[in-house]
């Protein structure tokens, strides 16, 4: 994770590199967006994306479940639905990693419906052949 500083009105970004045991990856981005809900939405969306590549996506899906599980249960209400702005690129990235039964889950925890923007979205993914118009309907 990168570390920002402020040095005469201008952002150096200096990086680091964190070894975190594979098991423990979740708790790590949870621990570190320290009070779980003003950065989290930006780890979520970030894990999300890195799962629909394809060298990613094994090594990646468990933490991304672990990291869904984690946010609705801030408000299991609300589910999703308690991060502003609203979250419809996460269930768009989990569409990309063909996690079907994941979307289930995280369609059911997502604070009523999910977004309306979410379906042209997957509209176009169906024109453009990237994602089956069967599995997002068994989805």
């Amino acid at each position: 994770m990168p570390l920002l500083l402020l040095a005469r009105n201008s952002l150096i970004t200096t990086k680091a590199l964190v070894l975190v045991a594979r098991d423990s990856v979740a708790d790590y981005f949870w621990n570190a967006a320290q009070d779980g809900r003003r950065r989290f939405p930006s780890i979520l969306r970030y894990i999300t994306h890195r799962c629909t590549e394809l060298e990613s996506r094994d090594r990646l899906l468990p933490v991304m479940h672990d990291l869904f599980k984690k946010a609705w249960e801030l408000d299991p209400a609300k589910g999703l639905a308690h991060f502003s702005p609203p979250v419809v690129d996460l269930f768009e990235h989990i569409v990309l990693t063909g996690d079907w039964e994941f979307f289930d889950l995280a369609a059911g925890h997502s604070g009523g419906a999910i977004p309306l923007s979410f379906f042209p979205w997957a509209r176009t993914k169906v024109v453009e052949e990237r994602v089956r118009l069967q599995d997002l309907e068994k989805g």
